[in-house]
Order: structure tokens, then C-alpha cells, then sequence
């Protein structure tokens, strides 16, 4: 049950800090707050794309670790499970990472390097 919470609890969190940033993204670029990256600074224009573009994939992301927390209701919690927790819960943390660069590289690409 813990391993169910603890995905369930990281979805929501992803959920509502992308829904949060969506509306209420950084207009300036800034070392404290929002997407940053080297590609994501690189200019005014990328800043704010990827601030829009990765609070909704923050979004989905969320509803995709809520829905995967589901399977983990039907387990016990034994090291096993706890550790395939933690790969979901990681694997699901790097996806708005990795999926933001892609989209910043394709819509700007390569010199934001």
C-alpha cells in the first residue's frame, strides 16, 4: 500500500505543480524558478516555450503516475515492489525532461547547446 501512495502521491504533485505553472509560468529568465536548462535559456522565445510546453507534459505525466500507482494496489509491499516503485516513480521524473529537450532541439534547434 505504501509503494501505491508513494506513486499516487508523486503523480498528484506532478499534476498540480504543472497545472500551477501552466498558469503562472516564470516570464523572465531566472536561476530559481521554472524549466531551466542551457537550451531553455538560451533565449527569451525557448524560455518561454519551454515553460508552457513542459508544465503540460508535468501535466500528463502526473495522470500517467496516477493511473500506473494503480497496479500497485494489488501488490504487497516487499522489497521487490518497493524498488519497481521507485524505478516508475524515476522513469516518470525524467520524462518531462527529456521530452521538453527533444521539443526545444526540434523547435530551436542545436545551437541553444
Amino acid at each position: 500500500m505504501a509503494s501505491f501512495s508513494t506513486v499516487l502521491l508523486v503523480g498528484v504533485t506532478f499534476l498540480l505543480l504543472g497545472r500551477y505553472l501552466k498558469r503562472n509560468p516564470p516570464k523572465k529568465i531566472n536561476r530559481y524558478k521554472g524549466y531551466r536548462t542551457k537550451r531553455s535559456k538560451a533565449s527569451q522565445e525557448a524560455w518561454d516555450h519551454a515553460q508552457v510546453y513542459s508544465a503540460e507534459v508535468m501535466q500528463k505525466v502526473g495522470m500517467y503516475m496516477g493511473l500506473a500507482s494503480i497496479p500497485f494496489l494489488l501488490l504487497d509491499d516487499n522489497v521487490v515492489t518497493i524498488v519497481t516503485a521507485m524505478v516508475v516513480i524515476l522513469f516518470f521524473c525524467l520524462m518531462p525532461i527529456y521530452s521538453t529537450e527533444k521539443e526545444l532541439k526540434e523547435k530551436f534547434g542545436d545551437k541553444n547547446e
